[in-house]
């Protein structure tokens, strides 16, 4: 009896113990390491545990764990010092917290294991013949019977006490000898690790995609040279597009266009050589080539998915969200719904829907874990929701999973810069120049880190070499699309130029980025800074505020109040007027609150301040200027408050309005400047009270094909106060006091439509005015005014070329006094 009492709970607990020790060990908090990706078989075996178990992605240990991956299989591993490692198939590692150590060490026990290490402290990786300390760096361990290697691609590394620079990797021999190496490729190694784009499946070639698909690429090569000897022409065909999708992951652009012409010319009515033909052809640049093969492909296709959403991925690229949208979504259901998601998830992120592309990137990333851009974006959605730290362990991921790739490394280095790390920042560029010369990417993104650092000289060297490099980023944009990066790259030198000093450099960049592409609002506004201080520019400069204003893809920064006001008659120096690089090329948009303030005082006082509220497609931002000072004489005092609250909401991925109020309220006395004495009025007090209320509407029709409107409504009351003394021929002089007051209430519509294509552009618009008000000068006069006014521009050739301008205008005014229509006609050469 007192047995099967006692077995009874016995036989519970041995139960529950059995329980709690085969559940996942993600209850600690301070873990050792955690799986963020797993393909295939992949088994750990914890410390207090003596049997290997399968393990699953998002599994944390929070004691030593070993880890092995199977034939084919991957993992990707986080590890608690900042540090991600990628295993290769076959592959073993074990990591261990060592005692009174404050990092873990990791050893290779055999196979393939890729580091990307950003931690500040040393940590110690090794393999059965090879021990190094490593210093915030990236390399490859291997470990195979004939031998050890490490491969250093960036930091520092120091092996046996010897101290091995970027470039270098060193053999150890299981007798101790050891060989070191130079001048490593930039892909040394990382065949294995590459992201290599999809094929459909080929019955003749099935062993050697499979081969492919676990990262043995070179078999996979062997296997696909041998099939491209055959005598059917078809299965030659199905070769030489695997070869082709080798050589452009592996960087070798020129044979893969060689491979892919060759297989459409042997099997021209197969699916699988036009999908090679248009990976090939946006390697070489030529999206719009890449596109047509991907619609020829999907239209062989028969159902297919794979070639369909492969032409999801170009339209989205040339801007054409709605098709892109539409292939993916008739593809969720398929055997490529993990393609189709990562599609859908980035045209969310285009719609600033940040929430739906997290959670069609999240279930793209489990369907298939080695994809790295479906991290790259779910990375992108973390950060657009304020939660830079786990995007950017996102990034390292997808660096992880494709090291070979230049742009996931810029983006990469954009994520550390946003958290003030300029170091990793600076390695991750160096990696992408050396990945991929041609992308101008990462020369752009380190001239903003440059000037971030006030290194404008460095920085105008750098934005030359990205605009020089710009037409190479073709392989991701349309031509279109490549004007508009080319306008936002000359808008930075001309804003590098502005912090030079050199203002009329800075005004020709940003002339030349609009005639690359009209739509850059950043190049608006830098055209707007650079007609400061300028005569008869207050016109110009105002209408390039209200461009930029309905350009901006996102309310990010506010529009300085004063930067909109005409003549305030503040002395230079007082109050900045001209807006930051930062304002107009912020790293990335993320939700949250942003703020801003400044003050300046000593004989006179001003503030700034500015806040911007931004939640997805909806942006709130409030402004407010304050400036007051006694002035420089008797009754040259002065106060000016501007305010301004402005909101932007994008209802579409097309459409996007925008609604703002602002107030100016001024009052002072004479404040004019004379070039005699005593000229000044020491009884002149003047004020100037104005509200604006303004409606913006942008909609783009298709991509090139936009529609800009803006209706703005203002209440005007201003007057002075003065007396005058009347010197009479007898008697003592009579002073008059005077007063005036004006009202009016201006109305201004103005639309513009603007259609752009390769060989050129048409840009046509209108206005119209009315002003009606009255003007009191001790009795009653009234004013009225309409003006309207109409153009068409048109713009042949590229900017890069010779380009013509054609254009027609009419003006007409109708007053009390003038009733008047001008007709002009325009040409230009550029």
């Amino acid at each position: 009896m007192l047995v099967r009492d006692f077995a009874g709970p016995a036989i519970r607990a041995g139960v529950i113990l059995c329980l709690l020790a085969s559940l996942p060990t993600q209850a600690c908090e301070a873990w050792l390491a955690r799986l963020t990706s797993v393909h295939g078989l992949v088994e750990v075996q914890l410390a207090t545990q003596a049997q290997w178990r399968p393990a699953a992605a998002g599994e944390a240990f929070c004691e030593d764990v070993s880890v092995r991956v199977g034939d084919g299989a991957s993992a990707a591993l986080e590890l608690a010092n900042d540090t991600v490692l990628r295993l290769g198939g076959l592959s073993a590692a074990s990591i261990r917290q060592t005692p009174n150590a404050p990092t873990p060490t990791v050893r290779i026990e055999r196979g393939r294991g890729h580091f990307l290490s950003r931690t500040r402290q040393r940590f110690d990786a090794s393999t059965p013949y090879l021990n190094a300390a490593i210093d915030g760096t990236e390399f490859l361990l291997v470990a195979a019977p004939e031998a050890d290697e490490l491969v250093l691609f960036e930091g520092r590394v120091t092996v046996d006490g010897r101290q091995l620079v970027p470039g270098q990797s060193l053999r150890v021999s299981p007798g101790g000898g050891s060989e070191l190496r130079l001048a490593v490729r930039s892909r040394e190694g990382l065949e294995w690790a590459l992201h290599y784009p999809p094929l459909a499946t080929s019955a003749s070639l099935i062993q050697a995609q499979a081969r492919l698909a676990a990262g043995d690429a070179a078999a996979a090569a062997r296997l696909a040279t041998a099939a491209a000897g055959r005598a059917d022409p078809a299965e030659r065909a199905q070769a030489r597009a695997l070869q082709t999708v080798i050589a452009i992951a592996q960087g070798d652009t020129a044979a893969a266009d060689r491979f892919s012409a060759e297989a459409v010319t042997l099997a021209g009515d197969q699916p699988n050589p036009w999908l090679a033909r248009s990976y090939a052809q946006q390697a070489l640049f030529d999206l719009p080539a890449a596109r047509r093969s991907a619609a020829r492909a999907a239209e062989l296709a028969h159902g297919d998915g794979l070639p369909g959403l492969r032409l999801a991925e170009l339209e989205l690229a040339g801007g054409n969200h709605r098709a892109a949208r539409r292939l993916a979504q008739s593809a969720v259901g398929g055997p490529q719904a993990a393609l189709a998601l990562r599609t859908l998830g980035f045209a969310d992120l285009l719609a600033d829907d940040a929430a739906s592309a997290q959670g069609n990137f999240e279930q793209a990333t489990a369907l298939d874990p080695l994809d790295p851009l479906s991290r790259l974006g779910l990375g992108l959605a973390l950060i657009r929701h304020n939660q830079l730290p786990a995007g950017r362990r996102q990034m390292e991921i997808a660096v992880s999973l494709d090291p070979g790739q230049s742009l996931l490394r810029s983006y990469l280095a954009k994520a550390y810069r946003s958290e003030q790390r300029a170091h990793p920042a600076r390695a991750e560029l160096g990696r992408a120049k050396a990945l991929d010369p041609a992308d101008p990417t990462p020369w752009f993104y380190e001239a903003l880190g440059l000037l971030a650092d006030n290194r404008p000289v460095e920085a105008l060297a750098s934005l030359e070499e990205s605009i020089k490099r710009n037409d190479n980023r073709a392989v991701y944009r349309s031509m279109l699309q490549l004007d508009e990066d080319l306008a936002a790259r000359q808008a930075g030198a001309g804003r590098v130029y502005e912090a030079l000093g050199f203002s009329q450099l800075a005004q020709r960049r940003a002339a030349e980025s609009l005639a690359a592409d009209p739509t850059d609002f950043s190049a608006h506004r830098l055209l707007a800074d650079s007609y400061l201080g300028l005569p008869g520019h207050e016109t110009g400069r105002l209408s390039e505020l209200l461009q930029a204003q309905l350009w901006q893809p996102q309310n990010v920064m506010p529009l300085q109040p004063q930067a909109r006001a005409e003549d305030l008659g503040i002395r230079q120096g007082a109050v900045s007027l001209q807006s930051g690089l930062n304002e107009y090329t912020p790293l990335f948009v993320r939700d949250g609150v942003t703020a801003l303030a400044s003050a300046v005082g000593g004989g006179l006082f001003s503030d700034d301040l500015m806040a911007t509220v931004l939640a997805g497609p909806l942006s709130i931002s409030a402004a407010q200027f304050r400036y007051e000072t006694d002035g420089f004489r008797a009754n040259a005092d002065q106060k000016i408050d501007l305010h301004d609250l402005f909101a932007h909401w994008r209802v579409t991925p097309d459409t996007s309005v925008q609604v703002e109020a602002r107030r100016w309220r001024e009052e002072g006395g004479d404040i004019g400047l004379y070039p005699f004495d005593d000229v000044d009025s020491p009884t002149l007090r003047q004020f100037r009270d104005r509200d604006t209320y303004r409606l913006g509407l942008r909609h783009d029709w298709a991509p090139g094909n936009s529609t800009l409107v803006s209706v703005q409504r203002e209440h005007v009351h201003e007057g002075q106060d003065f007396e005058v003394d009347i010197v009479l021929p007898f008697g003592p002089p009579i002073t008059l006091p005077v007063k005036t007051r004006g009202s009016s209430t201006p109305l201004l519509a103005e639309a513009q439509q603007l259609v752009s294509g390769s060989g050129g552009r048409l840009l046509l618009g209108g206005g119209y005015y009315r002003e009606s008000g009255d003007f009191d000068v001790n009795g009653l006069a009234v004013d009225q005014r309409r003006q309207y006014n109409g153009y068409a521009y048109g713009y042949l050739g590229r900017p890069a070329d010779i380009q013509w301008t054609l254009g027609v205008g009419v003006d007409a005014v109708d007053a009390d006094i003038v009733d008047k229509a001008r007709f002009s006609l325009k040409l230009g050469l550029v």
